[in-house]
């Protein structure tokens, strides 16, 4: 935003000059002399054709300033907003190719990941959602911030980020918040493997209650994480889905 201002400023440049050099002429016209005002050799012949020639001089630079500044702004405006509507979707495709070039190499198989692994997945997960969408007051702002970019840069769909961003924006810009209990259930775990390397996608819905400024609140998610099973804590490597119930 700094540079687009730097931009305007620089592009409004000549128009402001236009503008505040024509209302001195026009008003505030000099005496004849040899440095500044319309110098020419008609304008110079004498005191009335001087007067004359910078009075209408400085209306004409005034009417051309006042043209030249709304071309400018409109430009500006045009410029900056088709500016950001690419460079939204160019983050998407950015963000779309970077997921598919970093986990393009997934396959998920139709084995189920040993059940003994469930207690272990769930309490990884319960981690992880603790520090992503179950943050409270213990958090300080700055550790907030930190964990929600780079949570948001795990979540491949994005539609589903962008939705998720504006949601969790708004719960946290609550003045305190409280969180009492999360609790994860597993609902699927097939074996798969990311770059030859064994992984599992973990299909799961994570509860997260507690207080938000003094209110109950219950917010329940479900998952889909591709994730490194034999690291503690779990290791989530990408969030392949996420709806907000």
């Amino acid at each position: 935003m700094k540079n687009w201002l730097i931009m305007l400023g620089i592009d409004d440049l000549i128009p402001l000059l236009m503008l505040i050099f024509g209302w001195l002429l026009a008003h505030k016209t000099p005496r004849k002399n040899a440095i500044y005002g319309y110098r020419t050799s008609m304008s110079m012949k004498n005191n009335d054709t001087w007067v004359f020639a910078n009075r209408y001089c400085g209306k004409l630079w005034i009417k051309c300033g006042l043209i030249l500044l709304f071309i400018s702004v409109i430009t500006f405006v045009v410029m900056f907003l088709l500016n950001s509507q690419n460079s939204s979707e160019m983050k998407k495709k950015i963000d779309a190719a970077h997921n598919y070039t970093a986990y393009q190499n997934v396959v998920v198989t139709d084995n189920d990941l040993d059940g003994s692994l469930n207690d272990v997945l769930a309490e990884g997960i319960k981690k992880w959602v603790n520090s992503s969408l179950g943050m409270d007051d213990s958090y300080s702002s700055e550790s907030k911030s930190k964990l929600l970019r780079k949570f948001y840069d795990s979540i491949e769909n994005s539609d589903q980020k962008e939705k998720l961003t504006d949601t969790l924006t708004e719960f946290y810009s609550a003045k305190t918040i409280t969180t009492e209990n999360i609790d994860v259930s597993i609902t699927e775990a097939k074996e798969a493997t990311l770059n030859g390397k064994s992984v599992g996608l973990v299909n799961c819905k994570a509860t997260i209650s507690g207080t938000r400024d003094g209110i109950d609140f219950q917010n329940v998610y479900d998952l889909s994480l591709l994730l490194s099973y034999d690291t503690d804590p779990v290791g989530i490597y990408v969030v392949k889905s996420i709806v907000k119930e």
